[in-house]
């Protein structure tokens, strides 16, 4: 076996020789050809002269071609009438294995490039009609390129202005299999404004329209994804989207070339042993793997189990004792496991050592490839208490395709998810904290908002009424206003003498007043003070541990991290000027208490408190 299936390789569909009536070099040899578009990487290319398809040309081209590994696929290039501002280019492609004599005939008889041997017109002078030669590629056995985009001899000359126009150029789209664009832009147009149009995706191609291999170049390089074949090329435009590519290289050929030892080229098996009419299995087999394998078919019995057991074996896979094919009561059994020995090729050239099909699997080495043997995989499933088994597994699988510079410095999937979510749960729990005061905010709003709170305040306005109505009830009776009475001179001095120490006391009691709410500002500012305070230890703390724990990822990231943030804390500030208020309070409210021997002290001596005492 040397086949790998379908493959990314560079491809060139439009390719012109000497024999175009306009190539630059017509001294250019065959041999030159093969080996310029070898020296480009190109391995496969189709001949794509204008009006003409020169078969002993093409057939020394393919034969030289077979020898470098290069497929050269017979074509050839229209000019069509299209009733546009120019001829619309369009290319018909051929099998290798084709009858190409036939193939020619019929395409000379059948449309006007007879003229060019019946009226001695030139190739370039003559035109074919673009549906009746689309028609007749696809009665040949062949497919059609057509130019489009911003190429010159694009389908898009055709014009507009007319109805049927648009009806033309839908139905051309729908006759053939290949857009070939002149740039690489023009491709996301087409996807996003022509195909839902139309109702069908059509692959898309850059080619190098190449006339002087000497001078072979390319806008961007063409990749498809097939077998080296006219047929593999047919298969792939069952799958537009996925199997061409235009671009420096697709995105798993970098994968492999970045991660060589992450993909096995190919398993060799071969015997060491004796042969004999029961030991027909594995003679000197090589099978080489495609990076892009996800699947082994086959019947029962074919050697599917064969395959991945040994590829297992030889990588020191894991669950050796559920290995089917290379089981101790199978295939070891029988006393046929040591007459074959394999070993694993990897992209990077890496080697397994060669080892007998007897092998046991060292538990200590590391895992080249993760292997769930069938029969492993029916046990997990099949029984509960070995959900967190598979689980394992599967978390296993995926890590092992996480990139090695996204693993963070990790050993497994549970750490890795645990070190991105520590993050984002901090911040959750700081929006919870939110939520949770927003969440109270809202409840007293509501509670507010419900009839039974409306009515609450309007029966404690109804008893407040009650009280103020009994109050008045029992308002004393009203005395006469001494001072309408004639006073003597002795109560007039007493009068005088009161009206002074009534002044005085309401000055105390106003000083005491303006004391007491300066307590208890002082009082609500100490409170938040000391909250404030709280509050700031708490944050400052989180920040101090964030930035201990980032200190290591900004040293390896190469960057200071006083200079993202640089955190200062003094919790002596805030405390320091507490206690300045308590001390305050202390003062103060000693000159709004009562002494207890106020009557014993000289009056200057006493407090407010006791001031007011003596003057009452």
């Amino acid at each position: 076996m040397n086949s790998c299936g379908s493959e990314w390789n560079r491809w060139d569909l439009h390719f012109h020789t000497p024999s175009s009536y306009d190539y630059k070099d017509k001294g250019i040899s065959n041999a030159e050809i093969i080996n310029e578009m070898k020296r480009n990487s190109v391995v496969a290319f189709a001949i794509t002269d204008h009006h003409v398809i020169d078969i002993d040309r093409y057939k020394e081209l393919k034969e030289l071609g077979k020898i470098e590994g290069i497929t050269v696929l017979p074509g050839i290039e229209f000019l069509s009438d299209a009733r546009g501002k120019e001829p619309v280019h369009f290319i018909g492609i051929f099998s290798e294995e084709s009858n190409i004599e036939h193939i020619w005939g019929q395409i000379k008889h059948k449309t006007d490039i007879n003229k060019v041997d019946s009226e001695g017109l030139k190739e370039n002078q003559v035109y074919c009609d673009l549906k009746d030669t689309i028609e007749l590629v696809k009665e040949l056995g062949g497919i059609v390129t057509i130019h489009a985009g911003d190429k010159s001899g694009s389908v898009e000359n055709i014009t507009h202005s007319l109805p049927h126009g648009t009806a033309q150029k839908t139905e051309i789209a729908k006759a053939v299999d290949i857009y070939e664009l002149g740039n690489e832009k023009d491709q996301e147009l087409y996807r996003k404004f022509v195909f839902p149009n139309i109702g069908k995706t059509i692959p898309m191609i850059i080619c190098s329209d190449n006339h002087n291999i000497k001078k072979y170049q390319i806008k961007q390089k063409l990749w498809i994804k097939g077998e080296l074949s006219f047929k593999g090329l047919k298969y792939a435009l069952n799958e537009p989207d996925s199997r061409f590519y235009i671009g420096e290289e697709p995105n798993i050929i970098k994968r492999v070339r970045e991660n060589p030892t992450k993909y096995i080229k190919s398993i060799k098996i071969k015997r060491t042993g004796k042969e004999d009419s029961s030991s027909i299995w594995f003679k000197d087999i090589s099978i080489p793997l495609n990076c892009e394998l996800v699947t082994v078919i086959g019947h029962k019995g074919s050697g599917k189990s064969a395959i991945s057991d040994i590829l297992a074996m030889c990588s020191d896979a894991e669950h050796s004792d559920d290995y089917i094919f290379l089981h101790k009561q199978k295939f070891k059994k029988k006393g046929l496991a040591d007459r074959f020995s394999a070993y694993v090729e990897f992209e990077s050239g890496k080697k397994t050592e060669e080892r007998l099909l007897t092998h046991i699997i060292d538990e200590s080495q590391e895992r080249l490839v993760r292997y769930l043997p069938q029969s492993y995989f029916e046990k997990v499933c099949n029984e509960i208490d070995k959900v967190d088994a598979f689980r394992s597994e599967i978390e296993k699988v995926v890590f092992q395709y996480v990139p090695q510079e996204k693993k963070m410095g990790l050993t497994t999937f549970e750490e890795l998810i645990d070190f991105k979510k520590m993050s984002a749960e901090k911040e959750i729990s700081h929006i919870h904290e939110q939520i949770l005061a927003l969440n109270d905010e809202i409840i007293k709003l509501e509670n507010q908002a419900d009839p039974s709170f409306r009515k609450n305040l309007l029966s404690k306005i109804k008893l407040k009424e009650e009280e103020l109505k009994a109050h008045e009830n029992l308002k004393p009776q009203t005395i006469a206003d001494p001072s309408n009475q004639v006073e003597s001179d002795d109560t007039k001095a007493k009068k005088t003498a009161l009206g002074v120490l009534e002044s005085s006391k309401l000055t105390i009691e106003q000083e005491i007043e303006s004391i007491r709410r300066k307590i208890s500002d002082r009082n609500y500012f100490i409170i938040e003070s000391e909250k404030l305070n709280r509050d700031f230890k708490n944050k400052s703390s989180e920040l101090f541990l964030t930035i201990s724990e980032g200190k290591d990822i900004a040293e390896k990231c190469g960057f200071d991290i006083s200079k993202v943030i640089n955190l200062e804390f003094d919790e002596s500030v805030i405390s320091s000027r507490v206690t300045i208020l308590k001390e305050e309070n202390e003062n103060d409210a000693n000159l709004i208490k009562v002494e207890h021997d106020w009557d014993s002290k000289a009056f200057e001596s006493i407090s407010l408190a006791s001031k007011l005492e003596h003057l009452k």
